[in-house]
């Protein structure tokens, strides 16, 4: 891995504190707008094209007492749109159900059959402005077509049904989630009825734009996060919260334990146990199913690497090191839930993009995951021969026939021809590990409140370690600990997870080490001391022998 330093795109001087350091290296001009977004910076609900005649056709079906469907789409932002839009709509009629695929597919032309009879409303969030097909059938059945969704559209216009998405008009902001487009709506019902209902749910918003990996540099997006963070009031986010027992909240605890959680029982097929925890009022009844939900994920992180360990001694004698992105083609029986994790696992193992596909019937479907922020989607769609490409561009799925496969391929490594995809890893600052203090990690921890795709952590190289003890720890024995020392005395402990356990297993006793990385502060309760365990961390994504 290279690490690079980031050019800083304002210029400082090497004595300024390190945070006003940072705020320069990323060309923050204004820290108290960006750290503490106020509510000025959401743009007006309806700058969204066809918002006000979408709520104007909820409304109508509400005072008509009609038939309302809500179709939910399968990941932690489709359950959260489609919780947002149920709960309000729930105040204001009794006459409204939801559906959801049975799996991992994305679209309602797989929850078709689940529309109830005499429906005359259909509300789809999160997905199928490009399902133009089913639309039409549904649509025939004499049944209005409400959807709120942000992909992308990649094929004809779709005229069957009322569509609000920022990506197909003017909003300012496109990276709105799907939660994030249906809380527009229900801000522009709370105008028309003279409601405040919308108020309620900035929590799962803000939750859903992190877990849906939206642009957290655009304030709207910041605001909506810093909102959700301070005021986490939904009983089934509380109650995650409460079972996962982080140190600190900030928005990386909804990307690795809130949103995990929620996503592991869609991949389980347990999409109802996560909709009715984040829809339940009763705070113990949540207590119970976050716990139960905890058990899945567990269960399926086992099941997980087991699959994992056994597609990859299926398919090493497939993987070309000259292809630029990997196919793998596997044909046992597999839970398709599993697609993504597992070409996640690939790509992260080989360093470049990769398909995991099944195949069945001379047809290979399954999940991509880019890799150095390649936009697979994008590319995908320019390759002749792949039937179709969706979803986001570093993560989504495709599909094509086997025997295109080799053309495919072709294609593929004559147009990434000059692709390297060699990993690299920015980091803001160098540090000596004597400088690295609790109080420092604290003032980090508010720089980091709200991070994500277009606004990183805080990263550092780390200079002046010296290995004490490396150790293979967690419960998938997949988290590498190597507890350091520096010149002084100071005890500092790197910590890589998700890894094989043979990373930096070369590293000897009393090696003098260099490390890039997060500062972090890992504080637990010691029972037999009866103290408080303070622990200096850095979260690591490379280590190097110094030079």
């Amino acid at each position: 891995m290279d690490w690079i330093r980031k050019k800083s795109k304002i210029e400082y001087k090497k004595n300024e504190d390190v945070l006003k350091q940072l705020v320069k290296i990323n060309g923050i001009e204004n820290p108290n707008e960006f750290f503490k977004p106020e509510k000025k910076h959401l743009h007006d609900p309806r700058l969204l094209g066809n918002i006000d005649e979408a709520t104007g056709k909820i409304i109508k079906a509400v005072k008509n007492k009609d038939l309302i469907g809500i179709s939910i789409d399968p990941d932690f932002d489709g359950l959260s749109a489609g919780v947002i839009i149920y709960r309000y709509l729930k105040n204001l009629t009794k006459n409204i159900y939801y559906i959801y695929p049975d799996g991992r597919d994305h679209g309602i032309e797989y929850q078709v059959n689940k529309i109830k009879p005499n429906t005359k409303l259909l509300i789809i969030v999160d997905s199928s402005t490009n399902s133009v097909d089913a639309c039409k059938e549904i649509c025939e059945q004499g049944i209005e077509i409400v959807i709120l969704d942000h992909h992308q559209l990649d094929q004809e216009e779709n005229k069957y049904a009322t569509i609000v998405n920022p990506q197909l008009c003017n909003y300012p902001n496109k990276e709105l989630s799907g939660a994030g487009v249906a809380w527009k709506t229900i801000q522009v019902l709370d105008e028309k009825l003279n409601n405040s209902y919308s108020n309620e749910f900035v929590d799962l918003v803000g939750s859903a734009l992190v877990a849906d990996v939206m642009d957290m540099s655009v304030l709207e997006n910041r605001y909506l996060v810093y909102q959700a963070l301070n005021n986490i009031n939904n009983n089934g986010l509380r109650a995650i919260l409460q079972i996962t027992k982080p140190n600190h909240i900030d928005s990386s605890t909804i990307g690795y334990m809130i949103a995990p959680t929620i996503n592991g029982a869609i991949r389980l097929n347990q999409t109802n146990k996560a909709i009715e925890l984040l829809l339940s009022s009763h705070p113990v009844e949540c207590a119970n199913i976050a716990s139960e939900l905890k058990q899945m994920n567990d269960k399926r992180k086992n099941v997980e690497e087991s699959i994992y360990q056994e597609v990859l001694q299926g398919i090493e004698d497939q993987i070309d090191a000259e292809d630029k992105i990997i196919i793998v083609p596997y044909n046992k029986s597999l839970s398709a839930n599993y697609n993504g994790l597992i070409a996640t696992k690939i790509a992260n193992n080989f360093q470049r993009p990769a398909i995991f596909m099944i195949e069945e019937n001379g047809y290979l479907k399954g999940s991509y995951r880019g890799y150095n922020n390649f936009n697979v989607r994008d590319f995908l769609l320019t390759i002749k021969d792949v039937d179709w490409a969706k979803g986001h561009g570093p993560a989504g799925g495709t599909g094509f026939f086997t025997n295109k496969l080799q053309s495919i391929k072709k294609q593929i490594n004559e147009s990434l021809s000059e692709q390297d995809f060699k990993p690299q890893r920015q980091y803001d600052l160098e540090i000596d590990a004597n400088d690295i203090t609790e109080k420092l990690i604290e003032r980090l921890n508010k720089y980091n409140y709200v991070t994500g795709k277009g606004f990183d952590p805080a990263r550092f190289k780390i200079t002046g370690l010296v290995t004490m003890k490396r150790e293979v720890i967690g419960h998938n024995k997949d988290t590498i600990k190597i507890t350091c020392s520096t010149n002084k005395g100071n005890e500092i402990v790197l910590i890589k997870f998700k890894t094989d356990k043979m990373w930096q297993d070369d590293l000897e006793i009393y090696d003098q080490i260099e490390a890039v990385g997060q500062l972090n502060l890992n504080e637990f309760f010691h029972w037999g001391k009866k103290e408080m365990i303070i622990t200096k961390q850095v979260l690591v994504d490379d280590v190097r022998i110094a030079n």
